[in-house]
């Protein structure tokens, strides 16, 4: 595992900052909450039950928990791996909570020691005790998943807790996952595009576009024309950086003409993806012939 990925660290809520969510409490009868999760899932799954409008306003833990990861799992809300825009949304530690497993089952697979971590995440948000061995295997789980990570003398309360990244951090993370898993990467770039220009087909040409160049699948002139036009009626005259680098690489994919500064930017763009280094990361004004990335 890589060290960015101490930066997407969302983990436990203490039980001070799960006070200032409207949390209620769990029914006593339920002895394992977790288990009870699973089982509402799987209903849901199997069409016994529904989600109901309003799901996020619903009392009990455990439905809003399940219905939450019902529809992750679904794709009705979409994974998103830096999750600062469902903090904007809601202040629901347990959606937070649903969301951040998706987001870890997205980059590391169906493993142990993610569901270690998450279970404990919940039982903690919960109120529900974590013994010893908990704690312990919780450590273990997480050092094994983000082993750059330091904890102070194996200190369970010393764990790193839910919060934001700054824009840095996230944009670390995102040009790691680009390097390692091009395919995460661009199904979040998709959910992105969605989230700010609607689920319209034009918002999917793009990010088929994008997905194109970064898994270096063949592209056509007639996919690069309509690129650049759905681009301007988006965004008129302001492509991201990400957006640029799918042009200039599609242009030298299919031998159209490079103006030498496009030629030193593209240069620049692949040195920055091949280390993993966010496009933002340097000042584009200062990038001419003579940039050392450009060389």
């Amino acid at each position: 595992m890589k060290p960015y990925l101490c930066f997407i660290v969302f983990v436990l809520l203490i039980l001070s900052s799960c006070a200032e969510t409207e949390v209620s409490t769990l029914d006593p009868d339920i002895e394992d909450p977790l288990l009870s999760i699973d089982d509402t899932v799987k209903q849901l799954e199997n069409s016994e039950i529904s989600v109901p409008n309003n799901w996020e306003k619903t009392k009990d833990l455990v439905l809003r928990a399940a219905y939450a990861r019902y529809l992750l799992r679904i794709g009705k809300l979409p994974t998103i791996l830096i999750l600062n825009d469902i903090y904007d949304e809601t202040n629901d530690v347990v959606i937070h909570a649903e969301y951040y497993r998706a987001a870890l089952l997205k980059m590391f697979g169906e493993i142990e020691q993610v569901y270690t971590i998450c279970d404990i995440s919940l039982k903690i948000i919960f109120s529900i005790g974590v013994t010893e061995a908990e704690q312990e295997a919780y450590i273990e789980a997480y050092q094994f998943v983000f082993p750059s990570v330091q904890i102070v003398n194996q200190d369970f309360n010393d764990l790193p807790l839910f919060r934001r990244q700054t824009y840095e951090e996230a944009e670390v993370i995102l040009a790691q996952i680009r390097k390692d898993n091009p395919t995460v990467w661009t199904e979040h770039i998709r959910t992105q595009l969605v989230r700010k220009h609607g689920n319209t087909p034009k918002v999917h040409k793009i990010a088929d576009f994008i997905e194109h160049i970064e898994l270096e699948i063949e592209i056509t002139l007639e996919m690069y024309e309509s690129y650049t036009t759905i681009l301007e009626e988006l965004n008129p005259g302001a492509y991201t950086l990400n957006q640029k680098y799918a042009k200039l690489e599609a242009k030298d994919q299919l031998g159209l003409w490079l103006r030498e500064s496009e030629q030193c930017d593209l240069k620049v763009f692949r040195n920055l993806k091949s280390e993993a280094i966010p496009f933002t990361l340097i000042d584009w004004t200062s990038v001419d012939v003579n940039h050392v990335l450009c060389r």
